[in-house]
């Protein structure tokens, strides 16, 4: 994960995504400002993140080789490394944090039916105002049910499991001894790197980020298409020549197309 092709990778799903759908949307210039405004909290959110992990991952190294060499001084010593222990709980917080801004794209969209602030109870609280928004435009039925359906897959994938290790991190259980476990067999050198909750936090950190980011991408570009009128849909990605050549076009998983159905209904009423 390096630092320059990840920040390339967020300002591409997040940012130029909302860019590439942007167009159609008519807003007033308070409410595009607003929208652009949020995707940029939320891209530096998920920077926040990497930094986190980045962070974990060199105190890793250092704390390997700093156990090995206590070992070989010092077999049965161990030393305590806390501080991974908080980078694995402030990338969390910017986690949570990165949900929540995301959701408030549609709150700048829809302001009169979305009213949630966070992402709230796992996205359980998004998921009601959904529901409660497809009853009043039961035009959108079907779009709507594959949202939820998105929120549900990731609440599965990783959404809960990331959650529930925030909350017992923060509130339920005191990480106080947090170790390498340094041991030798027949000669050689074997090194156990500390688990939380039997998960190995670099990997978790890894692909939590992963989901999170491509996840808050999928919310946004649905948020936009919610907006619009229904003869819009989600197709896939046709970019500019010159994303492609900067090697952005590749994150680029959207753009907008017309349901050729739906216009002509509407074409015959006129």
């Amino acid at each position: 994960m390096e630092s320059a092709d990840i920040n390339k990778e967020i300002n591409a799903r997040i940012y130029l995504q909302t860019q590439h759908l942007s167009p159609m949307l008519n807003l007033s210039i308070e409410d595009n400002s607003k929208l652009f405004a949020t995707t940029l909290d939320v891209t530096l959110k998920l920077q926040a993140m990497v930094y986190h992990i980045e962070n974990y991952r060199n105190l890793d190294k250092h704390y390997k080789n700093d156990a090995i060499k206590l070992f070989q001084e010092f077999p049965s010593t161990t030393t305590n490394c806390c501080s991974l222990i908080y980078e694995l709980e402030a990338f969390l917080f910017q986690l949570k944090s990165a949900l929540d801004m995301a959701i408030k794209v549609l709150g700048t969209l829809l302001p009169n039916y979305f009213k949630t602030k966070t992402f709230g109870n796992k996205g359980e609280h998004l998921i009601k105002n959904l529901e409660n928004y497809k009853l009043k435009q039961k035009d959108r039925t079907v779009f709507i049910d594959s949202i939820i359906e998105i929120i549900r897959s990731d609440q599965n994938i990783w959404l809960k499991d990331s959650i529930e290790l925030r909350n017992t991190i923060s509130h339920y259980k005191s990480m106080r001894f947090f170790a390498y476990k340094v041991k030798k067999e027949n000669g050689q050198i074997s090194i156990e790197k500390p688990n939380v909750l039997n998960i190995e936090p670099l990997h978790f950190m890894e692909t939590t980020f992963t989901n999170c980011m491509e996840f808050i991408q999928d919310l946004i570009s649905f948020s936009i298409i919610l907006y619009l009128p229904p003869a819009f849909i989600l197709t896939k990605p046709n970019v500019p020549d010159s994303w492609n050549n900067d090697g952005f076009g590749k994150y680029i998983k959207y753009s907008l197309g017309i349901d050729t159905d739906k216009v002509q209904v509407v074409d015959s009423k006129l």
